[in-house]
């Protein structure tokens, strides 16, 4: 890398000096000469440019008045060594027999080294903000990535001990009433560990994964209200169609957790999961209780819908769809994802 880079500005100066050397070359066709003169002159130009770009540049450019006037300085003595550097170099080798006499204070030359320096010195200043620029754009996406990656993990890992819980609550529910549903209660709950242990590390799941497990907890709380609990459910299965783990189930699990658990008599939950035009929806309507503090997704508070939505940001950047609504004590939910995975 620190070889490219010193390639880079051999490459860069080599070109500069040719071109120097080809139009001053234009005035009186030497162009050999012209190339010479120019060479000599470039180390000077080399060292001004450097300086300012390692030195004054990235040490006090936010300090606008000292910046100014080492700049200025800078300017200065650049253009008053190349005078000198001229009287007692280019024009002893290149110019003395061309009949031309050498004035030190020559305004008209100087506005020219003037000119000359600032157009390098920007040139390069240029070229050093802007690959600069892109290095740290790069690495500004770079660590955004992880962290983005990093606080996905970490909401995974809440999601999973969060629906662990409200199933071991349903066993235990089975368990107190010595209920032969218990061990087939433990037997769904060793599937949700398992999808949760090695299906939900990869960043999307195929559909059809995540439709089992939702219909494997569905079944867990059938079995825990009995007949309490009415479920209607229309699930279309896609082959090819890939979603984030978890995503779909938790929506889910918060319509059971918030919509049943608190009601008295029997609850219906309608869950609806179809795909249209390259889209995965969701719909779920389930009862809500009165009186009770509700989020802007329409459920009780908690990390359940603040860990999903936090998680479709991260992961689809608002080119998702994400409706509720309440109406008559019924909450009703629409998602809409874009399949991005396959």
């Amino acid at each position: 890398m620190k070889l490219k880079k010193v390639s880079e500005h051999i490459i860069f100066w080599l070109v500069y000096w040719v071109m120097i050397g080809f139009f001053q070359g234009l005035y009186n066709m030497d162009f050999g000469k012209m190339l010479l003169s120019s060479l000599t002159q470039l180390p000077l130009t080399i060292i001004s440019t450097y300086v300012f770009i390692y030195l004054i540049l990235p040490s006090i450019y936010k300090k606008k008045v000292l910046f100014i006037i080492f700049s200025i300085l800078l300017l200065i003595c650049s253009v008053v060594l190349r005078r000198i550097s001229t009287e007692y170099i280019q024009f002893p080798l290149f110019f003395a027999d061309s009949g031309y006499t050498f004035k030190f204070w020559d305004w008209y030359r100087i506005g020219g080294h003037i000119v000359q320096t600032i157009e390098v010195i920007g040139i390069v200043s240029g070229i050093k903000y802007y690959r600069d620029w892109n290095r740290n754009r790069g690495k500004i996406e770079a660590l955004t990535k992880e962290k983005k990656e990093a606080e996905l993990s970490f909401l995974k890992a809440q999601v999973h001990p969060h629906f662990l819980f409200n199933t071991l609550n349903s066993i235990y529910y089975e368990v107190l009433k010595k209920s032969e549903k218990a061990a087939e209660l433990v037997i769904q709950l060793s599937e949700l560990l398992r999808f949760t242990l090695y299906e939900c590390q990869d960043d999307f799941i195929y559909l059809n994964k995540e439709i089992k497990i939702i219909e494997n907890y569905i079944e867990i709380e059938k079995s825990r209200y009995g007949k309490r609990l009415i479920v209607v459910k229309s699930f279309k299965r896609e082959a090819d169609i890939k979603i984030p783990p978890l995503i779909l189930f938790s929506i889910v699990e918060n319509s059971f957790k918030h919509g049943i658990s608190d009601q008295k008599g029997v609850s219906k939950i309608d869950i609806s999961i179809s795909v249209k035009n390259e889209k995965v929806i969701l719909n779920i309507t389930n009862p809500v209780s009165k009186n009770i503090e509700i989020d802007d997704l329409g459920a009780r508070k908690g990390i359940g819908l603040n860990n999903t939505r936090r998680q479709l940001e991260i992961i689809y950047n608002s080119r998702y769809i994400l409706k509720n609504t309440i109406k008559d004590n019924t909450y009703i939910c629409f998602l809409e994802l874009p399949i991005i995975g396959k």
